[in-house]
């Protein structure tokens, strides 16, 4: 029973290490898109913390094998931790189609993505315009190159002040040639700011 206990106290440290982990990523990292990653952050926080209680409390009684446990274990810690890391690194967009974008180990079907300064994935809104005002709060000094996907036909239209910012180089294409410069740009160690429309 003390090695149940035992395994119960591992678990619930995993899932709220991993909680607390990505909370922070969330609140340091994702600075530039406002409020909504702080909600966030602090929702998987809570949720974290609550199913590390659940965790703590369930698996002494349900768990008997503790091989069985460990397996459990780092199949949980894999599917929480490694889709964040794999964020930051590669850091790439690794597969992509139509409706369909794979960043890292992230999988995003239909949304519009960002990927920001930090290297962060984040969501925008689906929309067929992209604004100067969505652009500037995305750019800082350490930014040197903007790209803008605007779709698998182009459908996107882009506002014609985002040509006119200055210090940044700027990159409008479509989606897929968009992605490509993006992984390119990425691996010479460039800053990059990705916003990308991931389907007409």
């Amino acid at each position: 029973m003390k090695s149940n206990k035992a395994v119960g106290l591992l678990t619930s440290i995993v899932v709220l290490s991993i909680s607390l982990m990505v909370s922070c990523v969330l609140w340091n990292y994702l600075t530039e898109y406002g409020w909504k990653p702080k909600i966030l952050a602090i929702f998987i926080f809570f949720l974290g913390l609550n199913m590390a209680i659940i965790a703590y409390m369930l698996v002494p009684k349900y768990c008997k094998n503790i091989k069985r446990a460990t397996i459990f274990i780092a199949i949980l810690t894999a599917l929480l931790s490694v889709p964040t890391v794999s964020v930051f690194y590669p850091g790439k967009i690794t597969y992509y189609r139509f409706g369909l974008t794979i960043y890292g180990l992230v999988p995003v079907p239909v949304l519009d993505i960002t990927v920001g300064s930090h290297r962060a994935l984040w969501f925008r809104d689906k929309s067929h315009f992209i604004s100067a005002d969505e652009v500037k709060a995305l750019l800082s000094s350490k930014v040197d190159t903007l790209i803008i996907g605007t779709g698998w036909q182009n459908q996107v239209r882009v506002d014609p002040g985002i040509r006119d910012i200055k210090g940044v180089e700027i990159h409008i294409l479509s989606t897929p040639d968009a992605f490509n410069l993006f992984n390119k740009y990425r691996t010479e160690g460039r800053t990059v700011v990705l916003i990308a429309h991931s389907t007409c």
